[in-house]
């Protein structure tokens, strides 16, 4: 077969599928709607597509919450995988020109732990996960962001307070603020992640409250406790840095930058591919075995 993982093994939640062409392939065809991965209600879902020369890399999206059913696999869930050929308008072409000889379908089932299957690849054998603060400056509304260079694992993030908390002395003799925080996980894929801190009220009813103006410090909860409780795709827990936190972070009454935005482009905008195609399949172009 020419597709890695090998059909019939179950696809971890964040795998990345790989086919291999016996040509090198137009890329345009690739991304212009000749590739589709269709779950069992028939929604297509969502895959980043490259190309290099024969192989054709998928790379799914990674889950955000912990119920795991917002990326594009789902636990136990079945897909089909769909290769368009000829005679379809959007078919598969190698760089010369020629479409896929036919169309191709593969069956893929996600893993499912209720058969004790492992639902993450996780390649990485180091012991702890390291976060470190985005900015340490924020103007008022502004987001406090913990980065990591690997992907975590969503089922890690408690609803509650994460561990760590925002501390700023008291005025005259009020008691010190301390403000927990809450890790929302906003960004997930092989290149690392995103962890927004939310400040909730400090009555423990866990609402969110916003962040006044003035200087506090990032710290632990608990000085004893220098893990966090979210980890890493293979378990290994994660932590600051710099630990033990005590990290200064100042909050201005600044107005709020211009809003973040992320642009994504599409091959071919939205009209159809509609090639010529020729009267009958032509000969000595399909998918092959691995090429080096």
């Amino acid at each position: 077969m020419a597709l890695q993982p090998n059909p019939g093994e179950a696809v971890f939640l964040n795998e990345e599928l790989v086919l291999f062409f016996s040509d090198e392939l137009e890329p345009a065809s690739a991304l212009g709607g000749g590739v589709r991965l269709v779950d069992e209600s028939g929604a297509v879902q969502t895959l980043e597509l490259s190309v290099d020369r024969q192989r054709l890399r998928l790379r799914p999206a990674y889950p955000l919450g912990p119920a795991l059913d917002d990326g594009t696999f789902r636990p136990g869930a079945s897909y089909r995988l769909e290769l368009l050929g000829f005679p379809h308008p959007n078919a598969l072409r190698a760089r010369d020109g020629r479409p896929l000889s036919g169309s191709l379908e593969w069956t893929l089932r996600a893993a499912d732990p209720e058969r004790g299957e492992q639902l993450f690849s996780d390649p990485d054998l180091g012991q702890f996960e390291l976060l470190a603060l985005e900015r340490d400056r924020l103007g008022e509304g502004e987001e406090l962001v913990l980065l990591s260079s690997e992907p975590l694992d969503p089922r890690s993030f408690p609803d509650g307070p994460s561990g760590l908390e925002l501390q700023a002395p008291g005025a005259g003799s009020e008691a010190p603020l301390r403000l927990p925080l809450r890790g929302v996980l906003t960004h997930n894929d092989v290149d690392g992640a995103r962890v927004e801190l939310w400040p909730l009220s400090p009555a423990g009813d866990g609402l969110p409250v916003s962040l006044e103006p003035r200087p506090y410090f990032l710290a632990h909860s608990d000085p004893s406790q220098l893990t966090l409780p979210w980890t890493d795709l293979g378990g290994h827990p994660a932590r600051l840095l710099v630990t033990p936190a005590n990290l200064p972070i100042e909050v201005t009454s600044r107005a709020r930058g211009p809003e973040r935005r992320s642009l994504a482009f599409e091959f071919g905008g939205d009209e159809e591919l509609t090639p010529e195609l020729p009267d009958r399949a032509p000969q000595g172009w399909a998918l092959g075995g691995p090429v080096d």
